[in-house]
């Protein structure tokens, strides 16, 4: 999950699941919608949420990798999360066979 903040309650921090974003426009705000049809009105950049989507992408990546081979091989599972956020992480392996 990534923390956002709402416009409106910027104190809080509201942890989204990344997956159920279809959308991210600034117009000016910036406003998230999710898969269901609702609308978050946030204070991070549409930049800021991409880079957040990355990281947490990345950081799934990284579970897998350790747990050991993931189904499709580790090149399918890169190419699902590349991206900065995977910076530091070994490079897959070339497919074998």
């Amino acid at each position: 999950m990534i923390p956002i903040h709402r416009l409106t309650h910027p104190e809080q921090s509201l942890l989204l699941n990344p997956d159920h974003i279809q959308t991210v426009e600034s117009t000016p705000d910036t406003v998230v919608l999710l898969a269901s049809g609702a609308r978050l009105v946030v204070m991070e950049s549409p930049e800021q949420i991409a880079a957040l989507v990355r990281e947490w992408r990345a950081s799934v990546a990284r579970v897998m990798f350790e747990a050991g081979e993931p189904p499709g091989g580790r090149a399918r599972l890169a190419a699902v999360v590349a991206g900065p956020g995977l910076a530091g992480a070994p490079p897959p392996e070339a497919p074998q066979g």
